[in-house]
C-alpha cells in the first residue's frame, strides 16, 4: 500500500511542476501582404525585460512564465507597424501578420557638390571658434532602467563616469573611466 502511496505522490508531482513551469509557444511572423517570412523581428513581454528574436526564416520561440500568462506580446520591426497581441490569443493562433509602415518623408533638397564643398570649408574654419584649444575633462552621471507596468523599476543600472578630452589640435585621443558602477535592480 505504502509503494502504491508513493507512485502517486510522484505522479502528482510531476503534474504540479508541468502546470507551474513557463508555457513555450513556437510560431512565425509573416508579411501580412505578401506571406513573405519577416525575419528579426523584436518579440518581447510587456510590462518585463523577457523577449527574444525572431530567426533568419521569421520562425520564433518565446517562453511565457506563468506570472504573464494574461500578458500582451509585442512584436516589433523596423519598415513594419508594431502589433501587440494577448498571450490567449497567441495561444490560439500563433503566427503573426504584421503589415509594412508606410513613412512619409520629407522634402530632399539636392546641392551641388560645390555648395558642398563650400559648405565644409566654412564648418572647418569655424573649429578653432567651436571646440577647446586646451585638454578638457567631463564627469557624467547616466542612469537607465526598465519599468514594469506599475511604473516599479525591474532593471536600474547607474553609472559615475569621468572622461578627458585631448584638444582639437593634439593627435592624441582622449580616455574615459567610469568611476562607480552600480546595479540596483
Amino acid at each position: 500500500m505504502s509503494t502504491s502511496k508513493f507512485f502517486l505522490l510522484v505522479i502528482l508531482c510531476g503534474i504540479v511542476c508541468s502546470i507551474s513551469q513557463a508555457q513555450q509557444i513556437n510560431g512565425r511572423i509573416i508579411n501580412a501582404n505578401s506571406q513573405v517570412p519577416i525575419p528579426f523581428v523584436n518579440i518581447s513581454i510587456k510590462g518585463s525585460y523577457m523577449g527574444t528574436v525572431s530567426d533568419a526564416e521569421g520562425n520564433y520561440q518565446i517562453n511565457i512564465p506563468r506570472a504573464y500568462a494574461d500578458a500582451a506580446i509585442c512584436f516589433s520591426c523596423i519598415g513594419y507597424e508594431s502589433k501587440d497581441v494577448s498571450v490567449v490569443e497567441l495561444r490560439k493562433n500563433p503566427n503573426v501578420k504584421l503589415l509594412k509602415a508606410n513613412v512619409q518623408l520629407d522634402e530632399v533638397t539636392i546641392m551641388p557638390d560645390s555648395t558642398l564643398r563650400s559648405f565644409l570649408r566654412k564648418a572647418y574654419q569655424k573649429i578653432p571658434e567651436h571646440y577647446p584649444r586646451y585638454p578638457t575633462q567631463y564627469e557624467a552621471f547616466y542612469r537607465e532602467g526598465v519599468e514594469n507596468a506599475q511604473n516599479q523599476y525591474i532593471r536600474l543600472v547607474e553609472v559615475m563616469t569621468k572622461a578627458n578630452k585631448s584638444s582639437y589640435k593634439n593627435s592624441q585621443s582622449g580616455h574615459g573611466t567610469a568611476n562607480k558602477i552600480q546595479k540596483v535592480h
